[in-house]
This record gives structure tokens, sequence and C-alpha cells, in this order.
């Protein structure tokens, strides 16, 4: 009997720790995996997320804006472990900046702007592909600046060694 009671006390204790009242619960979150990857190089091929490059871009000035309903809103959920809308990767040995697209609203395509410093803005537009219930699943198409640079049935080894779904921007 002392292990019943002692196995039920232990059930409740684990139940009681693994509810937290402090959970992301911000609306659309499940949008967030949706993204795009930038290598962001100058007019040489050098990358301008490394601080070795003249011309770098320090990525605490880049800032991530959605268009919603008309009005640019900026990317900001201080909960959540990219809170600005973007991360520097460095994966398979290559620097790029992943950026999570606008979903809110369910917009397509949808609107992302992206300021990389205060006289550098640029303009991300993206069309989704969606499931029969109207999930948005993938990128189908982006345009960068109204120049299209991902197109539908984008393949990886367009840019050997990087993941899907990545684009190359010189400045």
């Amino acid at each position: 009997m002392k292990a019943i009671y002692s196995f039920i006390l232990l059930f409740l204790t684990m139940s009681f720790f693994s509810c937290n009242k402090d959970r992301n619960t911000d609306s659309n979150n499940e949008y967030f995996g949706m993204n795009v990857n930038i290598i962001l190089e100058n007019k040489l091929g050098l990358s301008l997320l490394d601080p070795a490059t003249p011309g770098y871009y320090n990525s605490n000035n880049f800032k991530v804006y959605y268009l919603i309903d008309g009005q640019e809103v900026l990317f900001n959920k201080p909960k959540w472990d990219y809170s600005s809308g973007f991360f520097v990767a460095n994966e398979y040995g290559k620097s790029f900046v992943r950026i999570f697209l606008n979903m809110e609203g369910k917009t397509n395509p949808s609107t992302t702007y992206i300021q990389w410093n205060s006289g550098d803005k640029d303009t991300l537009v993206c069309r989704l592909n969606e499931d029969e219930r109207g999930a948005q699943i993938s990128v189908a198409d982006a345009w960068y600046n109204g120049v299209k640079v991902l197109p539908e049935n984008y393949a990886a080894e367009y840019l050997a060694g990087y993941p899907n779904n990545t684009f190359r921007v010189v400045k």
C-alpha cells in the first residue's frame, strides 16, 4: 500500500512541475518555423556577416518588420528564442541570416521588411504553398526587392552547402 501512495505522490509531483505557467502563449506561434535564408555578401563575394569584412553588417542593427493590415509592425516577441524575427546562423561552415516570414493574418503572399541598418531596408514578399486545410506549409516563391529569388520547386544544389530556401544578396 505504501508503494501505491508513493507512486501517486510521485505522479502528482511530476504533473505539478511539468506545467509551466510562463509558457509562450502568443497567438499564431505555429508560423514561426516558416523562413528563408539570406547569404549577405559584398561585390567581392565576402560575407558581410564577418566582422573582418570591410562594410560589415552588425546583426545588432538588424530589424524585421511585418506588413500587417497596411502597417509596418516591428517583430518583437520577447518570450521567443529568436525574439527579433531572425538569427545569424553558422551551419555547414557557412554564415547566413535566417528570416522568419510574416504569417500573421495568414495573408498570402506575405510581406516582410528587413532593415539591415538605419539607411538600408529591403522588402521580401513570399507566396506560400498551402495544404488541403489551408495551412501554409512551404515557400513556393519569393521576391527580394521585386526580383524573384526563390522559384517553386527550388533545389538546394543551386547554392551547394546551404539549406533549402537560401538565396544570395549582394550589397
